[in-house]
């Protein structure tokens, strides 16, 4: 710290509580040798040569702290020093509020910042001197970037920036030329007259122009400008000419008509019915925008759950995209790829497309891979160029917009699906319905015939299955599914208990191995009858074996099997009182297992016929 910058006198600072005591450190380490911390307002009196005082105001939580105002307006009393104010923490409106108090200064600079401190203290002090005002203006008008001028009444330069004209024509002038010019000298007479005209009416009307966009040509090119015009006025309330600005907002512009532009092809997006015609509609639009490189879509297929590409703007591809697609997909976190090639890991948001930002340490970036929540990634790639910050911002919109079409897509999917297994169901419901109801009517008859107690109880049981039906029935149309609470049921009892409903003559139930399973109850009984009756139908069985497997359970017979070209459509609504079953159809076990989520396949290897139920819920039964 030099001489010319010491504080010539003591800086006093007006510590009550002792909260100022590492800015009296700073202060000493930022090079003031002459520092004393006074326990009151009162002590500044004791204090010889004080060349200025500092005193603190608590934040506004900090109640019982010391006031800033009152002590302020204590130490005006007692000095003429000039006083300052710390106020660590304030916001705008107190700062404005201490220094309409009398305030010389308000500090908020933390104390780790010590050389910055202590030179707002010299400041304060005035030691350190501001530049001249002239110097100020002038350095202002040589740097600044944009067009800034101040114009007579007259429309008459008066003074203006480093002057290039932005919107018009780059004049590349050295901004004293343009004093004493006007508009006229400077552009065509059409845009001069309507500028001049413009101010007359600003300065006549006392109105302003503030950030009006305009649409100009410069060369055949589009651009546009941004325009700020107010009157200026003399000490006596007079208008004396504008003052004014002009900046070229065509990136600005040209970015945010490409944003709407992406939302607007992004409603393609919602037209796309299913999950391939996204990606494929996702790669499209992608290629219809300069800045963004070559596309591609990988998605999961939703049966092996591998990631696999179902659209691409190019056929050859780095091989930093193939390496990392499914860890992007799965961790749900963006991959960048660097202009070394390094791949980067980065936490977005990308549904908040203001805050992205590249990650420390790295200046740009040439690909990008961003996940699609849990449908797939979306990949972009630059090769050797880099990709601006909006181009990734942009990269991230259209993957948000992809996501959300894929989430769509799905859910129609999954909306269609439940549409047409209610209404298979309600048709084959309605079905059984009239077969169980014809055998309850003729097992009704016998008894009434025969007076056969035994026959009441066929009747009992058969209505009893009848409502389970109807039950779920009633269950599908108002939830779409046909399984609602499920509880711990052990296989062997359910299945026994089945087996009692079913004349299978000869056969005998086997249960192989027991285990408990999450299910439905009565779904679960109408599995494990309908199969039943499907494996004794016409005596083809001697034995019908239930048992478990590593994420499930089986139903199996050893009667004919069935022919493996027939596996395809056993469960599908079609097959229904063919040679297996001649009452109730399989295909009620389908349903009732994707009620469940669970999977079902049939197996006819080493004779018999084998129903397989995998993805259950189960505990084995030791």
């Amino acid at each position: 710290m030099s001489e010319a910058q010491s504080v010539p006198g003591t800086v006093a600072v007006v510590d009550p509580d002792g909260r100022l005591g590492d800015v009296v450190d700073a202060l000493t380490r930022g090079g003031i040798a002459d520092v004393r911390t006074l326990d009151s307002v009162a002590a500044i009196a004791d204090c010889p040569s004080v060349a200025c005082v500092l005193v603190p105001d608590a934040p506004a939580s900090d109640e019982g702290g010391p006031d800033g105002e009152r002590l302020l307006a204590d130490a005006l009393e007692r000095t003429d020093a000039p006083v300052g104010v710390y106020a660590a923490g304030a916001d705008r409106d107190r700062v404005v509020e201490l220094l309409a108090a009398g305030a010389g200064t308000v500090i908020c600079v933390p104390p780790e910042r010590d050389g910055l401190l202590a030179n707002r203290v010299r400041h304060l002090a005035g030691v350190l001197e501001d530049e001249p005002a002239e110097q100020r203006y002038a350095s202002l008008l040589d740097h600044y970037p944009g067009s800034i001028y101040v114009k007579d009444r007259d429309g008459r330069f008066l003074d203006a920036t480093a002057y290039s004209y932005d919107g018009y024509r780059d004049l590349e002038m050295d901004r004293r030329m343009a004093v004493g010019l006007t508009d006229f000298e400077l552009f065509d007479a059409e845009a001069a007259s309507s500028f001049f005209e413009e101010e007359q009416a600003l300065m006549a009307r006392g109105e302003r122009i503030e950030n009006r966009i305009d649409r100009v040509h410069i060369d055949g090119e589009e651009r546009f400008t941004s325009t700020t015009k107010v009157p200026r006025y003399d000490a006596d309330g007079n208008p004396v000419g504008v003052v004014g600005d002009v900046r070229d907002v065509t990136p600005i512009k040209r970015r945010e008509r490409m944003m709407a532009t992406l939302h607007d092809a992004s409603r393609r997006l919602v037209r796309a019915t299913d999950r391939e015609t996204v990606g494929e509609t996702a790669v499209e639009i992608a290629t219809e925008f300069d800045v963004l490189p070559q596309a591609r879509i990988d998605l999961f297929d939703r049966e092996s759950g591998e990631l696999r590409e179902v659209a691409a703007s190019d056929d050859e591809w780095p091989e930093w995209q193939r390496d990392v697609g499914a860890s992007v997909a799965e961790a749900g976190t963006s991959h960048y790829r660097t202009a070394t090639g390094e791949v980067v890991a980065v936490a977005t948001d990308r549904h908040d497309h203001d805050a992205l930002s590249l990650p420390e340490g790295v200046d740009s970036v040439s690909g990008l891979r961003i996940p699609l929540g849990d449908h797939g990634v979306f990949t972009l790639d630059a090769g050797e160029e880099s990709l601006s910050p909006f181009t990734v911002e942009l990269a991230h919109v259209l993957a948000s917009n992809v996501e959300a079409a894929l989430d769509r897509a799905e859910q129609q999917a999954r909306l269609e699906a439940q549409a047409d297994r209610l209404e298979e169901f309600a048709l084959l419901g309605s079905h059984e319905l009239r077969n169980r109801l014809q055998v309850a009517l003729g097992t009704a008859e016998r008894a009434r015939a025969q007076d056969d107690i035994e026959a009441v109880d066929d009747v009992v049981e058969t209505l009893g299955r009848m409502n389970r039906l109807v039950t779920q029935l009633l269950t599908l149309a108002r939830t779409g599914t046909v399984s609602n609470a499920t509880s711990n049921v052990a296989l062997s009892g359910l299945a026994e208990e089945a087996w009692a409903t079913v004349d299978g003559g000869a056969a005998t139930l086997t249960v192989a191995d027991d285990g408990i399973v999450s299910a439905d109850r009565d779904g679960l009984l109408e599995v494990f009858e309908t199969l039943f009756r499907t494996a004794v139908d016409g005596g083809a069985s001697e034995t019908v074996t239930v048992g478990t497997t590593d994420d499930g359970f089986y139903v199996a017979d050893d009667g004919e099997a069935i022919p493996e070209d027939q596996y395809a459509t056993l469960l599908e609504p079609t097959h229904s009182d063919v040679e297996v079953s001649e009452g109730d159809s399989v295909y009620l076990v389908a349903v009732i297992a994707d009620a469940h989520g669970w999977t079902v396949d049939v197996d006819g290897d080493g004779g018999g016929t084998r129903f397989v139920f995998g993805n259950v819920d189960l505990k084995r039964v030791r």
